[in-house]
């Protein structure tokens, strides 16, 4: 197999620090990439991420056109040695440094999305590749193409 251009893999690259802004937290890579998760309300994430870290907007809209679900809505990061956790009244997001994966539980500590251990982001040129955990009845859809 031949494959061109820059492949990025979470398992070479690690979180290297992080920046937060009312609702808005932005989380750097020793690569250059960035992902962004936009903390809507206590519930709603929007979740972008740039393997060069510049976030510039190539495409008309996102799925989400209203972004203020409540603009009085600010975070805080907590950091330890392995991962970063973000609370609110809802949700607990565990930011997993090395290697780099998201998970979200709910307020009773279940899993409601999660990256897979093997690969969750992988970046070839200008693909992007996602793989998360879902149980046997769960689906996405509509998520572009």
């Amino acid at each position: 197999m031949h494959l061109t251009g820059t492949v990025w893999s979470q398992s070479s690259h690690q979180i290297k620090g992080y920046t937060v802004e009312k609702n808005h937290a932005v989380f750097s890579f020793e690569s250059g990439a960035k992902i962004s998760l936009d903390f809507l309300n206590s519930k709603n994430i929007k979740f972008w991420f740039s393997p060069k870290g510049n976030f510039e907007r190539t495409n008309a809209s996102f799925a989400v056109v209203n972004e203020n679900f409540d603009p009085d809505f600010s975070i805080n990061v907590n950091e330890s040695a392995s991962n970063y956790e973000i609370f609110t009244a809802d949700i607990r997001v565990i930011i997993t440094k090395s290697p780099f994966k998201i998970q979200i539980f709910n307020k009773y500590q279940k899993l409601i999305f999660g990256d897979t251990d093997e690969q969750p982001y992988v970046v070839d040129g200008s693909e992007i590749k996602t793989t998360k955990v879902l149980r046997n009845d769960e689906h996405f859809f509509g998520l572009g193409a």
